[in-house]
Formats: C-alpha cells, sequence, structure tokens
C-alpha cells in the first residue's frame, strides 16, 4: 500500500497538535477489546489513524511500476540471499536489530553502513544479527556482515495471502471497531471527509490484519529458531512483534528514531496500554539517546539511556581534527545554514530570498540545504538560483555543514539538536509544532523574517553553549553493556 502526502500546510502543524489529543481520548474511551483471530485491532491500527486523521495520506493510489531491470535484480538479490543468507538457516543470537534499509545512510569501505545500528552491533558482533526490511534491492555489501533481509521470513507468507479470506463475523468485528472510533472522534459519517477516513481506516485495518495472520507463523518459527533474549527494533517495525516475541518470553526494546516529543502517538499512550493485555503490545524497553528524552514520553516501557553512537563518534572526529589541525579554520565571510524541511519549505525559500538581498554579500555567504524530498521539486526552490550569495546543497553530510556554519535556522527539525554540541547560535522559524517540539532553553525564536535577520546581525547570539549531553549520552558504550547485563542478563566478557 503506497501513501502520497496531500495536504495544507498551516491546516497540518494545527492538526498535528489536535491529533494526538485524540488518540489519547481513544486509548481512554475504548472499553471494549475488537480482535480477530488473535490480533487486537487497536494496538495495531492506532498508528495508521494518527496519519489518516492528519490528512497525510491517501490509501488506494496505484502503485509505481517497478521496472523490467528491477524486478530481475530483486529476483536475483532474493534467490542469492535464500542460499547464503536465509533467515532460518542462521545461528542463534542473543540481540537481533530490525532496521528499514533507509538506515543505510552512509558508505564506509564501499560498504552500506546503518547509522543506527552498525556500532552498537559492531561493539558485540558476534552476539548481533540486523534483519533489514527492503534490503533486496541493495547494490552493496553491508558494513555489518551479519545482516539478513527480512522479505525471506515473510515470502511465504505473501503467497498465504492470496488465499486468506475473512469471514462475515470477522468482517462484522471490524466494521463495529471502525464504528465506535468513529462515535469516539465525533466524525461517524457526518460527511463526505469522515466517511473517506473511516472507510480508508477500515481497509488499512483489513490489509494490516490479513498481512499480520500470513506471516505471523514464520515470524514466530524464526524467532523460536534464532531464540535471542532481546529484539531490537526501528519504530516503522510493526507494533505485533512485540506481542510474539512476548509470546515466546523474549524482551523487545524500541530504539529512539529522530525527535521524542508529546505529538507522538508512538511515544505518547493512554492508560489502556497500562493494562496487561495492552501492555504486551508495547516494547519492554523504550531506548532513548539522552535522559532529557524521558520528560516527552508517556510510555509504560522502561526508559533506558544508552545514547546515539553514529552521532557521538561524528562530533568527536570533528573536534579530534580541529585539535590536530591546532586551530579552528575561520571562513572569509559569516556562513548562515538554512536546513529546509519538507512540509514547510516554501517558507524557508522565503527566509532565505529575504536574508540574501539584506545581508552584505561581502560579509554573509548563505547555504541552502535541500530536504531529501525537496530536491525533486525544483521549481519551488528555482528563484534561489539567481543569488550569488545562497549555495544550495543537495547532498552532503550535515553536522560538517554544521561545522563550517556560523548560524543554523531550522523550524522543528533533528538536525537542532544535533547541532548543540557545535555551539552554534540557533534560530528557530517559530510555528505550532516547533513551539510543541523544541523546548524553550534551545535556540532563538523568529516569526517573520526581518527578526531573523536582527538575529544575525545582532553579535550578541554569536556564541551559544548548550548542555548537549542531556540529549545525547556520550557513554553509550558503557550504558549499552550495562543495559545487556542488568536488564537482559547477557554475560558480557
Amino acid at each position: 500500500m503506497d501513501f502520497v502526502l496531500r495536504f495544507d500546510e498551516k491546516l497540518r502543524r494545527r492538526v498535528m497538535i489536535n491529533v494526538i489529543d485524540k488518540i489519547i481520548e481513544i486509548d481512554n474511551k475504548l472499553k471494549k477489546d475488537y480482535v480477530v483471530r488473535g490480533i487486537n485491532l487497536w494496538p495495531i491500527s492506532r498508528t495508521y489513524l494518527s496519519i489518516l486523521l492528519r490528512n497525510d495520506i491517501e490509501v488506494n493510489r496505484k502503485k509505481d511500476k517497478k521496472s523490467y531491470k528491477e524486478m530481475i535484480f530483486k529476483i536475483y538479490n532474493f534467490s542469492i540471499s535464500s542460499v547464503s543468507n536465509n533467515p532460518f538457516f542462521a545461528k542463534e543470537k542473543d540481540i537481533i536489530y530490525l532496521s528499514p534499509f533507509e538506515a543505510n545512510r552512509e558508505i564506509r569501505d564501499n560498504k552500506l553502513y546503518n547509522i543506527y545500528y552498525d556500532e552498537l552491533s559492531l561493539t558485540y558482533p558476534e552476539r548481533t544479527l540486523i534483519v533489514e526490511s527492503g534490503a533486496l534491492m541493495r547494490k552493496k555489501r553491508r558494513y555489518f556482515s551479519s545482516t539478513i533481509p527480512q522479505e525471506i521470513i515473510t515470502f511465504s507468507g505473501r503467497i498465504k495471502r492470496r488465499f486468506l479470506n475473512f469471514q462475515r463475523q470477522e468482517i462484522e468485528v471490524v466494521n463495529e471497531f471502525v464504528n465506535n472510533i468513529g462515535i469516539i472522534l465525533g466524525i461517524n459519517n457526518k460527511n463526505d471527509n469522515d466517511n473517506i477516513i473511516l472507510d480508508n481506516f477500515k481497509k488499512c485495518i483489513l490489509n494490516t490484519v490479513k498481512n499480520l495472520l500470513c506471516c505471523r507463523d514464520n515470524w514466530k518459527r524464526w524467532m523460536k529458531r534464532i531464540s535471542p533474549k532481546i529484539i531490537i527494533y526501528h519504530n516503522s517495525s510493526p507494533q505485533i512483534i512485540n506481542l510474539w516475541a512476548h509470546q515466546l518470553r523474549i524482551k523487545t526494546a524500541q530504539y529512539q528514531h529522530g525527535i521524542i516529543s508529546g505529538l507522538q502517538p508512538s511515544y505518547n499512550y493512554g492508560d489502556i496500554f497500562f493494562e496487561d493485555k495492552y501492555k504486551t503490545y508495547l516494547p519492554d524497553y523504550l531506548i532513548i539517546r539522552g535522559d532529557k528524552w524521558k520528560q516527552y514520553t508517556r510510555i509504560p516501557s522502561k526508559k533506558i539511556t544508552i545514547g546515539y553512537p553514529y552521532f557521538s563518534k561524528k562530533i568527536k572526529g570533528i573536534y579530534d581534527n580541529k585539535i590536530e589541525n591546532g586551530k579552528e579554520e575561520k571562513n572569509e565571510k559569516e556562513v548562515v545554514l538554512i536546513l529546509s524541511q519538507w512540509p514547510i519549505r516554501k517558507d524557508f525559500v522565503r527566509y532565505a530570498e529575504y536574508l540574501a538581498n539584506n545581508l552584505d554579500y561581502k560579509q554573509y555567504d548563505i547555504i541552502f540545504k535541500l530536504h531529501p524530498k525537496f530536491q525533486e521539486k525544483v521549481k519551488e526552490y528555482s528563484s534561489l538560483f539567481r543569488y550569488k550569495n545562497i549555495s544550495i546543497i543537495k547532498e552532503g553530510e550535515i553536522y560538517d555543514l554544521i561545522n563550517q556554519s556560523n548560524y543554523i535556522i531550522s523550524s522543528y527539525s533533528t538536525a537542532i539538536y544535533e547541532a548543540l554540541p557545535f555551539k552554534k547560535p540557533i534560530f528557530i522559524l517559530k510555528n505550532d509544532i516547533s513551539e510543541a517540539t523544541i523546548p524553550f532553553e534551545i535556540g532563538y525564536r523568529f516569526s517573520k523574517p526581518n527578526e531573523l535577520l536582527r538575529l544575525i546581525l545582532n553579535k550578541k547570539y554569536k556564541k551559544a553553549n548548550y548542555d548537549y549531553n542531556n540529549y545525547f549520552d556520550e557513554s553509550w558504550k558503557t550504558n549499552y553493556s550495562q543495559f545487556l547485563i542488568n536488564e537482559i542478563g547477557l554475560n558480557i566478557n
């Protein structure tokens, strides 16, 4: 099922604030359990509903056609992996990571490097296995060699899916559940838009349950075969993994991805999820990057601070390089770095144009870093090409860009937090989401172009000092070992 963005940006920012309240309201008001073949519908459909309520997606969009070469390549990779990397032939491992292929965001030694899990996996490589979804299209070898494709676990389930049909009573359970959700939200068949939301929600549930039922036996058989002590997963993995693992007495943990805030349903739950029958759909642990994130989540899982190894090693490398060179290199001009964001991309183009027109080009350069989704929308930022003092950057290491800049401009990007150790002034575009996700102790707010200009020209903001260790604990290696020993019970030498 493919989704496509289709929303008005200002409306989206207002709606996002309300969505989490609606989801928590359902958590607290849903009095009946709706179960289809052992699967409780609310825990596995909660995230889908939050997306639908934000009006972010269309459900029935036709899938993009894969090229003939892509299909052949995928079949070839599947055939090779079935023999060389078959998950069911893997040896027993204590630690399993479930990761999307997209986490391979760096090339090291001409191999794909997973920025979330490779560093942790390399700490105890003989006891660790990474399972990646979407990995059949990879054209390079993995940096962490003990990595296998998830598709082989779920392949036979996809075949079964064609022959699985729901009984009439099961469809009635789904209908009753969807209608009850509509009543709690107050959107039950009031208008066409309400009908679209509820119809799409029902389709999401039926598709999801069908996929899970077809893959359940394979997943559980594989878990039994590998016999891990802990499964650590990315937040894109289905919540049902927790249930299946718990049924086999395997502990689970969710690894922090990006920012944690009170707006995210995956980090915030109502009272019903603190009951045992719902708690089993949640991880035993929420692994966070620093102690500060604990205050932005409400979840029954135990919160464990480990850190963000990839980020910590990157920062250390930059600082070591400065020490080796003896002093920090200074730019001939002051550099203003604008980190554009996809939902509010047009706002950042407007601010870049204003700065280019009002900052002395002999004293200031502007770097406009494109969000990956923004790169294809050339018409939307083409006006920037006429400015000699604006450099448009598509690729490049974000930490190097932050390091070489004097000022950082963004709104609610993860990069705001990642800029903290560089001690550069951070200017934050004020809107509903940034107010709800970025603490006031970080950065300086602006809401108009002339306010941003004054902040840049005001030299008292030239330096900043943030306690970034609260957000990214540098003692990740010690924390990780202590977690495995004290919580998971592993005997680590």
